[in-house]
């Protein structure tokens, strides 16, 4: 998969460690742990790229056009954003926590 790069492992984990990856690569494709929903015009998809696998069906050209706008946002600075602004409403998110990334 392009999205996996070489895997410098010693010779004796090397097996193990691509059986692993094929056990999860069948898991993340099950259906049971897919969400699939067609976007409409005008709608706004969130989602936290650390914290979720994303993709696309394929896509037909022919069928029309196509316009999608990616905007990214700093995890630091959202969250500080959402803390300070919790604070001045004195809600409870004011001392969240954030939690690591996809590691740690």
């Amino acid at each position: 998969d392009r999205t996996l790069p070489p895997q410098d492992l010693p010779a004796a984990t090397i097996e193990p460690v691509y059986k692993a990856i094929r056990k999860l690569w069948k898991i993340i494709n099950s259906e049971d742990m897919q969400h699939c929903y067609r976007l409409n015009p005008g709608d706004l998809h969130v989602f936290d790229n650390h914290r979720v696998l994303h993709g696309r069906q394929a896509f037909d050209p022919q069928a029309g056009a196509r316009h999608l706008q990616q905007c990214s946002v700093n995890r630091d600075e959202f969250h500080n954003s959402l803390r300070i602004l919790a604070a001045r409403l004195e809600h409870p998110a004011a001392g969240l926590v954030m939690a690591g990334g996809a590691v740690g």
